[in-house]
């Protein structure tokens, strides 16, 4: 167990929200109809010693409604450092709507940067535009964290893409025959890291994803494994990555139930460890 932890705050106010931790899209409130919600995670698994992206997202409760945004609209991320006794607040970023309904960060604290994190910045990029969301981030300086196999993977090119369809193929199959125990090998560095950063055992952290419930439930299976319209998205410099579909960014890995309906995706993130394409978060 890592006696040091990363624990984030997120809190949102009649708004659509999201936040991201070096590009894993870990949080958001798009399941809730009143765009008001207070949720924590822990986000160390997604960290790494030295420099690391945080970024928070936010847009109207409707993204084509603006008068779905209103002038107590807010989202708001808190990161803390925690140990057993102790929780020091590291980083924040907040974004509120200003006197021309607009949103911005300019409440955030050190907002023009601090000892261990830079200004915030709030470039907006192409996909941000996409979902109709204003982007605020900034780098921050962290340590203590352990060594995830994912930080020294070796970056993915695309001469890579058949492995990691071949990996994915595994996956799948391991679903059609509801093969758990396959699934559970096939994800064991996930689990273990996960369970480590969380401080419970690796098949907590398996049992976790609903994926054996799902698997065993014999009225759902598996989408077929058609390759068209995905993308091969990657994160931190390409030590991590998965294939995506669409703006939700759906994955391949699928269950309907018998009415063709899909009702549980399992999105998992790779890395290439020793050669091999493996699943690693």
């Amino acid at each position: 167990m890592s006696e040091i932890k990363y624990l984030a705050e997120f809190r949102t106010r009649e708004s659509a929200c999201m936040m991201r931790v070096n590009g894993f899209s870990l949080v958001d409130n798009f399941g809730t109809s009143s765009g008001t919600m207070t949720t924590g995670l822990n986000v160390t698994a997604f960290l790494e010693n030295g420099k690391n992206s945080i970024e928070l997202l936010m847009g109207a409760m409707d993204p084509n409604d603006e008068k779905t945004l209103h002038a107590d609209s807010s989202c708001i991320l808190v990161i803390t450092q925690d140990t057993k006794d102790t929780s020091i607040q590291v980083t924040s970023i907040q974004l509120t709507v200003d006197k021309d309904r607009k949103i911005d960060a300019s409440t955030s604290p050190n907002y023009r940067g601090g000892t261990s994190e830079t200004a915030i910045d709030e470039q907006q990029l192409p996909s941000d535009d996409e979902l109709k969301m204003h982007r605020a981030a900034r780098n921050v300086i962290l340590d203590h964290i352990p060594a995830w196999q994912w930080v020294s993977a070796k970056p993915v090119t695309d001469g890579y893409i058949p492995e990691i369809k071949a990996a994915y193929t595994n996956i799948w199959n391991a679903m059609s025959s509801r093969n758990v125990d396959a699934l559970k090998k096939l994800s064991e560095i996930s689990n273990k890291e996960m369970g480590l950063a969380e401080g419970i055992s690796s098949d907590t952290i398996f049992e976790s994803y609903d994926l054996p419930q799902n698997i065993l439930d014999k009225t759902l299976s598996p989408i077929p494994l058609i390759w068209d319209n995905y993308v091969l998205k990657s994160y931190c410099g390409g030590r991590v990555f998965r294939f995506i579909k669409g703006i939700n960014q759906n994955s391949p890995l699928r269950l309907r139930n018998e009415e063709k309906r899909i009702v549980y995706s399992y999105n998992p993130y790779f890395s290439i460890i020793d050669g091999k394409v493996v699943i690693v978060r």
